[in-house]
């Protein structure tokens, strides 16, 4: 039951108003539940310090929880916060290694910095999220981006391919497909 209300916390209040959530889980309910909504409410509302400082509350009580160390990263990153964002998206991999979704969010943090020894381990972290779950678009698109980084064009054309292919849009999956041929 614990980890239903935790989930429908987070769907709910990624698709509600931060204020209506801040309105349904006051100040004074200090449950995980009510702690990881505001969390997010104040992480939509840009309120980043309040943010950090609910998810922070959580990762000290549940500090194994993947899901409460991805939240701070996804709040960092899209924060602008992208050298501060690898980290929880490292801890989150660590205790959920099964997720692919936490493989590729820390893969994405790592190739936003455009650094060659991160580039290097994004494309090991994207490539291990794509051997559990080949068919996320997102993630090869990514992974061209890091091979691209690294000049590496016919590997950026393949797996941009995989990314239209993914997305079911075949013209531009053949047009990527014949572009990494060619670079052969």
């Amino acid at each position: 039951m614990f980890r239903l209300r935790m989930i429908q916390a987070k769907i709910n209040f990624f698709m509600q108003a931060p204020q209506t959530t801040m309105r349904q889980y006051p100040l004074r309910d200090q449950s995980p539940p009510a702690r990881y909504a505001r969390a997010v409410a104040y992480y939509r509302a840009s309120q980043l310090p309040e943010a950090t400082r609910e998810i922070e509350r959580l990762i000290e009580s549940d500090p194994d929880n993947p899901y409460f160390w991805e939240l701070k990263g996804q709040m960092l990153f899209e924060h602008g916060r992208i050298a501060e964002a690898g980290d929880p998206h490292r801890q989150s991999v660590a205790f959920g290694p099964q997720y692919a979704l936490l493989k590729i969010n820390l893969g994405r943090a790592l190739v936003a910095l455009e650094d060659e020894v991160k580039m290097e381990e994004a494309i090991e972290v994207l490539r291990a999220a794509l051997r559990q779950e080949t068919d996320n678009g997102f993630a090869w698109s990514e992974l061209a981006r890091a091979y691209s980084y690294q000049d590496e064009q016919a590997l950026a054309n393949l797996a941009q391919a995989h990314a239209f292919y993914a997305w079911r849009n075949l013209p531009e999956a053949h047009r990527f497909a014949t572009r990494a041929r060619d670079a052969m």
